[in-house]
């Protein structure tokens, strides 16, 4: 039997009607409102149904129309909540619905106050929570769980994607396993932890640790205070910290290898240090050459000439490199003395050096200041630049890009020792016609002295 009620009073005065005519229509199978065709028990066409209470719930709430498992849609109007689809345990039970809630779907239970559950088994404990998806727990007052298996535990903490956990107050964790421990911590992309307060995590497998630390990239620990860590398999330095010190890393790179091989290619501290290939720079600029190739490099942007600084392995000497790459000198690192570069085999088109004494004795050495000294300070010794060119152009160069001119004063050692060789040689001819005066002298002595004799052999 089917029975049809125009629709044409208000929705309460229709449930009224239809409540006191349910025991006559016991055999009933549809019951239609504004409909001929009812197709479900309760059909109602063309118009709003409304299920109301007045005022705010009760202090004394009664027990929901239902309790334990089953399929339903429920308004529980002493608490104002509302649930749709299954509940296989208490999860619908009294105790374990919120004021104001919201459960949807397959055992989700919404147990705090103006929560909401939606998906299966989406757990909303915390006051005016949220839990959407697979075995979400929204726990943290105001927090938010999205996904799969994940866990928002802080007050207005985020965890969205799969095993994600958020436990800090205003903590985010999004991505594949992440989690978010410290106050607005922020955790993403895959296994990244955000412990420290104020942290961030992001990439795979990156931790910061450190209150207001930044961790990035692949396997990166950043546990210092502030520190900020990139690269991948980076090495933490120093433990958690909380608090800055004068040796907290604040910049990292990392460069390891594996899980049991990290190192760091830079790290900049607090103190202003930067260590290069090292974690404990000792100077301002402290670089830990790796061998071959190591050393500090310096490339003219403009054409690409360069110089290289390396601490040589075998005699520690601070060696340096041309542009070809070739060792051209180093400084001893006992004495400090300066060698260069005068191996025969790296020399082509050698002549012999010329005579040099007339130039050398034309150079006029000099005392002199600078522009940029005072006149009252010590003064220097040396010689003019344009002046010595004209004599010894090869000790001279002209830097055209800065219109300088400027000298090689080692060079003048080679110009000394070939005045010293061309004076030892004029010292020897003169030596030698010495001598060869002396014997003249010497013998024309002799004859003297035999003529005397023989003047006075003669007389007597």
């Amino acid at each position: 039997m089917t029975c049809l009620l125009p629709f044409r009073t208000m929705a309460k005065n229709i449930c009224c009607l239809l409540l006191f005519m349910l025991p006559y229509l016991a055999g009933a199978q549809h019951v239609g409102i504004g409909t001929l065709s009812p197709v479900a028990r309760l059909h109602v066409e063309d118009s709003s149904v409304l299920f109301s209470a007045a005022g705010s719930t009760p202090a004394q709430k009664g027990n929901p129309p239902v309790e334990g498992s089953g399929r339903r849609l429920m308004w529980y109007a002493d608490k104002a909540a509302f649930r749709v689809g299954y509940v296989a345990n208490s999860n619908w039970s009294g105790d374990s619905i919120g004021d104001y809630s919201i459960a949807l779907g397959y055992n989700p239970r919404a147990s705090g106050f103006q929560s909401s559950a939606i998906g299966s088994s989406a757990v909303s404990e915390g006051r005016e929570a949220t839990s959407i998806g697979s075995a979400t727990r929204a726990i943290g007052r105001n927090s938010l769980a999205l996904g799969q298996l994940t866990n928002a535990y802080g007050e207005a903490a985020i965890a969205m994607g799969f095993l994600s956990s958020a436990y800090g107050r205003n903590a985010m964790a999004f991505g594949f396993n992440t989690n978010s421990i410290g106050y607005s911590a922020l955790s993403m992309g895959r296994f990244t932890t955000a412990a420290g307060d104020n942290s961030t995590a992001i990439g795979f497998q990156t931790s910061a640790n450190g209150n207001y630390s930044t961790s990035f990239g692949y396997n990166t620990y950043a546990n210092g205070y502030a520190t900020t860590a990139l690269g991948i398999f980076s090495d933490s330095v120093v433990a958690r910290q909380t608090t800055i010190s004068t040796s907290t890393p604040l910049f990292i790179i990392g460069n390891g290898n594996d899980y049991d091989d990290r190192s760091n290619a830079l790290l900049v501290r607090k103190d202003g240090r930067v260590g290069i290939g090292t974690d404990y720079p000792l100077t301002t600029l402290h670089v830990k050459q790796v061998a071959g190739a190591g050393g500090i490099m310096l490339e003219n942007l403009g054409n690409g000439n360069k110089w290289r600084l390396y601490s040589a392995s075998g005699d520690n000497n601070l060696t340096f490199y041309n542009n070809a790459n070739t060792e051209i000198a180093d400084i001893d690192d006992l004495t400090g003395a300066y060698t260069s570069l005068s191996d025969q085999r790296f020399k082509k088109d050698v002549l012999p050096l010329g005579s040099v004494l007339p130039n050398l004795l034309k150079l006029v050495p000099s005392r002199y200041h600078f522009n940029w000294q005072q006149s009252n300070e010590s003064s220097e010794i040396g010689m003019i630049a344009q002046h010595t060119y004209a004599l010894f152009p090869e000790l001279v160069s002209y830097d055209k890009e800065n219109d300088i001119y400027k000298m090689n004063y080692a060079g003048f050692s080679t110009v000394a020792i070939k005045a010293i060789q061309e004076q030892q040689a004029l010292i020897k001819t003169l030596q030698e016609e010495v001598n060869a005066q002396k014997a003249t002298a010497a013998q024309m002595q002799a004859e003297i002295m035999e003529i005397k004799k023989l003047l006075k052999s003669g007389g007597e």
